[in-house]
């Protein structure tokens, strides 16, 4: 008898919580637009270092940090509230697969509408790494206070 209780309190236990969670989208996080741009340019800071092959990756850290900290201030966000943000969308992802559409077709037509490669003129030392800026991509500008 006091195990059918016990059973008996538990699934009402359980059909109570699951009707009181709701799975509402928190407030804290970054607007869908802005992360869907945020993310284009992350990845576009990516490939323009991955392109940096002749230097050694923990001689970038420092620029890719700088850069990451004015992409943040352009999109007017904080590591902090992306990492929240990333985060929800990786526990919904019906909703991420949605925002990564986004990012890959701004992505493709950002690499549509670059002019084809030309051969370079002057041969390259083996030695000395090549440094290659994609097109489109400047540095983030700031205003002075």
């Amino acid at each position: 008898m006091k195990a059918r209780k016990l059973t008996y309190l538990l699934t009402l236990l359980t059909v109570m919580t699951a009707a009181c969670h709701t799975d509402q989208r928190p407030t804290d996080l970054m607007d869908e637009e802005v992360f869907v741009d945020f993310l284009v340019d992350a990845h576009l800071i990516e490939s323009y270092y991955a392109l940096q092959g002749g230097y050694r990756y923990d001689s970038l850290v420092p620029d890719m940090k700088a850069s990451y900290q004015e992409l943040y201030a352009k999109h007017g966000t904080n590591q902090e509230q992306f990492d929240r943000t990333a985060a929800y969308y990786q526990e919904h992802f019906d909703e991420y697969k949605a925002i990564y559409e986004q990012v890959i077709d701004k992505l493709s037509h950002y690499a549509d509408s670059l002019p084809p490669a030309e051969p370079d003129d002057e041969p390259q030392e083996e030695n000395q790494p090549r440094v290659v800026m994609p097109v489109g991509l400047s540095p983030i500008q700031h205003e002075e206070n």
